[in-house]
């Protein structure tokens, strides 16, 4: 009974084990970290081939992502806390450079938005950003879930 119980408490530990070394990044939400690939919690980014506009000028706010994730992650230690697993078996988790929080970061820098579907963590992160315009909170930004978007980014 004793080794039952000890295995059943190393169970949840096992499900989740944390990941952390150099990252690369696939992204603006995904890096591999540790061998594992990852997904960021509580975030999503513009989608591959979106272009965003400012002021009727377009610009790939899908590359500019990756590239803010990238500028994020160059030549640091990353840590991510593993949270749960996606439909297809990802890991999604909270990342961090030591002390921060790097899916507070992207969405910090307008490069994220808040994933309100799976979590409410980052909607203040995205208001500041919003009111700051920083990066895709432009005046014609449509996120990747709303009706007007074309449909290859929904």
């Amino acid at each position: 009974m004793r080794v039952l119980t000890i295995l059943m408490l190393l169970l949840p530990a096992a499900a989740f084990a944390d990941s952390n070394g150099p990252a690369r990044v696939v992204d603006g939400v995904t890096l591999e970290v540790g061998g594992k690939r990852i997904r960021l919690f509580g975030i999503d980014a513009p989608a591959r081939y979106e272009v965003c506009r400012i002021n009727s000028l377009e610009w790939r706010c899908d590359t500019e992502s990756k590239r803010a994730l990238q500028q994020l992650t160059r030549g640091k230690f990353i840590y991510c806390r593993e949270r749960s697993h996606d439909r297809s078996g990802l890991v999604v988790a909270v990342c961090f450079d030591g002390q921060s929080d790097l899916n507070r970061a992207m969405v910090l820098r307008g490069m994220a938005m808040a994933f309100r579907r799976s979590s409410t963590d980052y909607v203040e992160a995205e208001r500041a950003a919003r009111a700051a315009g920083r990066g895709v909170w432009g005046p014609e930004y449509v996120e990747p879930w709303h009706p007007n978007q074309p449909q290859q980014f929904r």
